[in-house]
This record gives C-alpha cells, sequence and structure tokens, in this order.
C-alpha cells in the first residue's frame, strides 16, 4: 500500500489544473512529511481532493520554492498558479512576514474513477491509496471530460 498527502482545493483551482491553466500550488505551510511518512515531500504522492469530497488528480513534487509570499510572486513566468496577482494578494494577506511555498508538478495525472468519501474539507491530509487506483494521462480527453463535468457539477451544487 502506498501512503499519499491529501491536499484540499476549492473548485477552480482543480478546474485550473483540467483545463491546463495550473501547474503548481502555492501553500502558506507545508505538512511535516518526514516525520509522518519518513520521505521528503518530492518522494511522496499528492492526491489533490475538491469540496464535495471528491479527488481526481494526484502527482508528485518536482520542484519545492520556500520564501516570503513577496519573492513567490516573482516565480509567475516560470510557473503556473492558476491565479491572478489580486487572488494572490487576498491568499497571503496577513502573512507576508512568514515563510511560504510554491509546490511545482511537472506532471499531474487524472484518478478516475475519483476517491471518494473524504473527511471534512481541510489544507492537508494523508491517506493510504486503494491498489485499484487507475491514473490517466491529461491528453485522454474523455477522462478530462468527466471529470470536467464533475467539477462543474460540484460547483453549481456548492454556489448559493
Amino acid at each position: 500500500m502506498t501512503e499519499a498527502l491529501l491536499c484540499g482545493l476549492d473548485v477552480d483551482q482543480v478546474l485550473a489544473y483540467l483545463q491546463g491553466q495550473k501547474d503548481s500550488e502555492l501553500r502558506k505551510t507545508l505538512p511535516n512529511v518526514e516525520m509522518r511518512l519518513g520521505r521528503s515531500l518530492t518522494e511522496v504522492p499528492i492526491v489533490i481532493k475538491t469540496k464535495g469530497h471528491v479527488a481526481y488528480l494526484i502527482g508528485t513534487a518536482d520542484e519545492i520554492i520556500r520564501d516570503f509570499p513577496s519573492e513567490l510572486w516573482k516565480y509567475r513566468n516560470k510557473y503556473n498558479f492558476g491565479i491572478s496577482k489580486s487572488r494572490f494578494d487576498q491568499y497571503f494577506k496577513n502573512y507576508m512576514r512568514r515563510r511560504a511555498a510554491i509546490i511545482y508538478f511537472e506532471e499531474v495525472k487524472m484518478i478516475y474513477p475519483p476517491l471518494e468519501k473524504f473527511p471534512k474539507y481541510q489544507t492537508w491530509g494523508y491517506l493510504t491509496l486503494p491498489p485499484t487506483i487507475k491514473t490517466y494521462e491529461m491528453s485522454n480527453e474523455r477522462i478530462k471530460k468527466k471529470l470536467i463535468d464533475l467539477t462543474n457539477k460540484i460547483k453549481q451544487s456548492i454556489t448559493p
């Protein structure tokens, strides 16, 4: 059984990955994977879940950059954050004097069927990947369409 890290994102960020508009994750904090799993963050699969307690993206961090948010924004031309400067500033509001991180994924794959029934929405968590997990390249348009449709349904169900 493979232990993985669980990363919670909002629906728009999951859509950005599916639509090729995002390849990096901005985080205020990083989990202590070394202490919990005995491996570095770049050695552990990261499963991305969204609201609705559904996960269908997986990748491994290829690069991690830690710095102050004002410095991280300078990497926007190298990495695709999938957000605007105003959303970046809002996310890091009241956090500018602490170190944050960019997690860069060279490749994110799709999980289908999606993994379900996770605990309440959280930033970081851990899970054991089922041995039957099936992953697909982002170039698989049939699976991508199914996951985009699912993400849009989740978005509609949580939008007031």
